[in-house]
């Protein structure tokens, strides 16, 4: 297939911004690890452990100049928006109010970005405009995968639901809800004579479902809460889910919702949507304590 205009202008800011040291590519390598039947890959880069922070996401604590005596109190390092302004070297394309950018720190090669122009809470739901082009700010990410995520094989063992219809895997041991895509519905090709009323454009139609998962995970949080606060394990029950977060995948064919109360596990990996599509990152290898 003839490479489009789109992703000429990919290729060729990823590798002009890989020259110029704009973006930073780290050499990983992947280990395979089955657990419940599902095939996770987990990457390992441990020149990724080195990567400046640039406070970016996180409140860093920074003492005073000349605080020798340690009396003055330490000064809150507000958070740093990354993509105000953004990076002009990984500037790919603009398209109406987004943004489209390369991850200046990549695992995989030609990891997108597309970012909203003006700053929206990450905590926002998605509206058919995302779905058109998600830090706190907006953002969502785009990779191009060699092969198939991980998480496609306990998914296409379903064969009773229909697209649109939300469903659980016993296999994972986290809430989550999924749902099947039409891949028809993606194709905006048909006539406006040849469609009815009640037809949506694909943006609608991705929209509705991830609405109505959304809903479900929503419903779901607030009956476990209230659950636990009526019982024994209150205090548990009310430390995990008090601010709704949440990680969205979707691929071609299924999506994905998975709330979120811990970016990272036990120190050692950090989880976020491509986790949950049973890819993982690691930037060191942990040695058992009993090694130690």
């Amino acid at each position: 297939m003839a490479e489009t205009s789109f992703e000429k202008k990919i290729n060729e800011t990823y590798n002009r911004a890989l020259k110029d040291g704009g973006l930073l590519y780290f050499e990983n390598t992947v280990i395979d690890k089955v657990e419940n039947d599902i095939e996770f890959q987990i990457r390992l880069a441990p020149s990724l452990a080195k990567k400046p922070t640039d406070n970016i996401g996180k409140r860093e604590i920074i003492a005073y100049p000349n605080n020798a005596n340690n009396n003055d109190k330490p000064k809150v390092v507000p958070k740093v928006d990354p993509f105000a302004p953004y990076d002009q070297q990984l500037f790919v394309e603009e398209y109406e109010k987004y943004i489209i950018l390369l991850n200046k720190y990549c695992i995989i090669p030609k990891h997108l970005l597309v970012v909203t122009k003006e700053y929206e809470s990450q905590a926002n739901p998605l509206n058919p405009n995302d779905f058109d082009a998600f830090q706190s700010h907006k953002h969502m990410q785009i990779l191009t995968l060699s092969d198939d995520p991980p998480m496609n094989s306990p998914i296409y063992t379903i064969h009773d639901k229909k697209p649109g219809e939300i469903f659980e895997l016993a296999e994972l041991p986290f809430i989550h809800y999924v749902s099947f895509i039409d891949p028809p519905k993606l194709c905006d090709n048909e006539s406006s004579d040849n469609k009815s009323s009640d037809d949506d454009g694909p943006s609608q139609y991705l929209n509705k479902i991830f609405h109505s998962m959304l809903s479900v995970l929503i419903e779901n949080l607030h009956n476990q809460i209230l659950s636990s606060e009526e019982g024994e394990n209150e205090e548990e029950g009310k430390s995990s889910f008090k601010t709704l977060s949440y990680n969205f995948i979707m691929t071609q064919k299924w999506m994905m919702i998975v709330p979120r109360c811990n970016s990272t596990h036990e120190q050692q990996i950090d989880i976020n949507s491509l986790g949950f599509a049973g890819m993982l990152l690691a930037k060191k290898v942990a040695i058992p304590k009993k090694n130690l």
